[in-house]
């Protein structure tokens, strides 16, 4: 597990984000430069891992790869609410970065 995710996995994420937290999520990984992107999947295949004992999937949690535009999307309401949680406070951190 990298370092990143290891500090992301920390405090209570047995309930939900709020449906705003949601559209925050989306909205910053859209904006995101490609380095920010790949890690937010790295991020999301690391928790498939941990979660599931295996990696035995490419794009895990039905994501979908685009391959004309070389990206992979994720529907936010297939993801595990830990992960959701994680993806936040990276979202968060990446946003402070950028001000």
């Amino acid at each position: 597990m990298s370092q990143l995710y290891q500090t992301l996995l920390c405090g209570d994420t047995k309930s939900d984000i709020r449906k705003n937290d949601k559209l925050k999520i989306i909205s910053e990984i859209e904006k995101m430069n490609p380095e920010n992107g790949e890690e937010v999947f790295i991020l999301i295949y690391e928790h498939y891992i941990k979660c599931n004992n295996s990696n035995d999937i490419l794009i895990p949690y039905s994501g979908i790869y685009d391959e004309e535009n070389k990206l992979v999307t994720f529907n936010m309401s297939k993801l595990p609410v830990q992960l959701r949680h994680i993806l936040l406070k990276f979202v968060n951190i990446i946003t402070k970065q950028d001000k």
